[in-house]
């Protein structure tokens, strides 16, 4: 039978051994990578460059060991940086062609916005129509 003493050792040891996305984000930022947040560590995983979570009980963890460093090394690659050369698509305005890199959808001012972000570093900001927000949330 498992003595408390034991207990204690096995549960310091999981958390040793694993590590939960906030613990992640909370390392990244005592390491100063404040801008990365869970919803930047699923989307990594969604693209395939970080592992799988794992179900232990009600948490999803990752290995400590093979997380950290991954993670680290996404913070500071140029995958991370808006690449200047990735194009999601181009914007005209009065016949000046911007390159759009990212697009954040929020609302500002009361109204539903999109915000692209040019590859060279400048911002358009659109009201969207109603209809285009809907949508949106329906596809």
């Amino acid at each position: 039978m498992a003595t408390l003493k034991t207990l204690a050792e096995l549960e310091r040891r999981r958390t040793d051994t694993y590590v939960t996305q906030s613990e992640v984000v909370s390392l990244l930022k005592e390491e100063g990578f404040t801008d990365v947040t869970e919803r930047t560590l699923s989307y990594w995983r969604s693209e395939g460059l970080l592992p799988q979570l794992v179900r232990d009980g009600t948490q999803y963890l990752w290995r400590r060991d093979e997380i950290i460093d991954r993670v680290r090394t996404l913070c500071q690659s140029s995958q991370y940086k808006e690449s200047p050369t990735r194009i999601l698509f181009q914007y005209s305005i009065e016949g000046d062609v911007h390159n759009i890199a990212r697009v954040d959808i929020r609302i500002l001012g009361g109204e539903v916005k999109a915000v692209l972000y040019t590859t060279q570093g400048g911002t358009i900001v659109k009201t969207l129509k109603e209809e285009i927000c809907h949508a949106i949330a329906r596809s």
